[in-house]
């Protein structure tokens, strides 16, 4: 029973101390919105009303890790305190910080859609702060990882901790870090590049801990997909011929002949197609092994890569298969996301 009465007891503190930490936010944000200009729309100025919230998460989650909390009073500050300023007094807050810090906690949730949403909304609120022209997305991203590299701090170290970019990076250049072939994507392909990165960082953690849940495992097959369609647009926007995976590697052996060579084609089996379809299944394992430490000539490696991505790409989108080599081994499972996200260095090098 004292046990029982020790963690009720701790319980109830806890509930209480967030409690008042909620009522002490909240009273400060209205307190900091009723000394507003109620006249003038997005102004600089504004970023301030909101260090409230963020000290007091910065400062909280380092006592008490409680990031889902904080998020989820972030969002109730925004739409139920601004939002509601908004409205009574008809005029436009600028939420510039307010949408960042919320973008960092999603990260650290790992709820990539809303660090991505609060992300985006973070630029639309600078543009229209800052009267500048709508920027798209390609843009919106440009400005943001500029402005707050924090929140790609998490990404990034995931990245280069991937056991086979790890491996392979030091030793072949064109194997670029997350921040410039971020940099080097445009548009949409930017947005899921970094939707692939953010997926990484919690994916992994995962299945290192938990190696032997399917649910695990389906959310990290999710993310090689996701890859594979990345890397396939990719080819399709270097301007190589062919509506399928088949036909623009076919291309690549023509258009690209350092690589091509190294490449083959996969209607006569030259190459590194001589491999074969069922071996490479079969023997995945061994082929991941090879390119990890025998192969010292860069364009035999993106020969490689490419294969592997046109071998994965037509089991990983057509098949739900728990029998592939990867998805039963946690580390030939993160090198396989390691390899796709090499890929898109691959194509950029091409």
């Amino acid at each position: 029973m004292r046990q029982i009465d020790f963690g009720k007891h701790q319980s109830d503190n806890l509930r209480a101390w967030a409690s008042n930490l909620r009522d002490t936010v909240w009273d400060a944000i209205k307190e900091n919105l009723k000394n507003r200009d109620r006249t003038q729309n997005y102004l600089i100025s504004d970023n301030d009303l909101f260090i409230p919230f963020i000290d007091t998460y910065v400062s909280g989650i380092i006592v008490h890790p409680m990031e889902s909390y904080f998020l989820d009073l972030g969002k109730r500050i925004y739409h139920e305190v601004v939002e509601q300023y908004e409205n009574d007094n008809s005029v436009k807050v600028n939420k510039e910080h307010l949408f960042f810090a919320l973008s960092m906690l999603s990260i650290r949730c790992g709820d990539e859609i809303n660090a991505m949403t609060f992300w985006e909304l973070a630029q639309k609120e600078n543009e229209y702060t800052n009267n500048f022209a709508p920027t798209g997305l390609n843009n919106t991203i440009n400005l943001l990882q500029s402005k707050f590299t924090t929140i790609l701090a998490p990404i990034k170290l995931n990245y280069d901790e991937n056991k086979l970019i790890k491996s392979l990076r030091p030793h072949f250049n064109f194997i670029d870090d997350f921040q410039t072939v971020l940099s080097s994507l445009s548009d949409l392909h930017k947005a899921h590049f970094l939707s692939c990165g953010l997926k990484q960082v919690h994916i992994l953690q995962k299945l290192r801990t938990y190696s032997d849940l399917h649910v695990v495992k389906i959310f990290a097959q999710e993310l090689v997909n996701s890859l594979c369609v990345l890397n396939e647009s990719l080819l399709k926007d270097k301007g190589l011929q062919g509506t399928t995976i088949g036909g623009l590697m076919n291309d690549i052996f023509s258009t690209y002949p350092l690589v091509g060579i190294h490449l083959g084609q996969s209607g006569n089996s030259s190459g590194v197609y001589s491999i074969g379809k069922v071996n490479f299944y079969s023997k995945y394992d061994k082929f991941i092994n090879h390119i990890e430490n025998n192969i010292t000539d860069e364009h035999k490696l993106k020969a490689d890569i490419l294969y592997a991505l046109h071998q994965l790409r037509n089991e990983a989108l057509h098949l739900i298969d728990d029998t592939r080599k990867y998805y039963n081994d946690v580390e030939l499972f993160e090198k396989t996301i390691g390899l796709l996200f090499i890929c898109v260095s691959v194509i950029n090098k091409l």
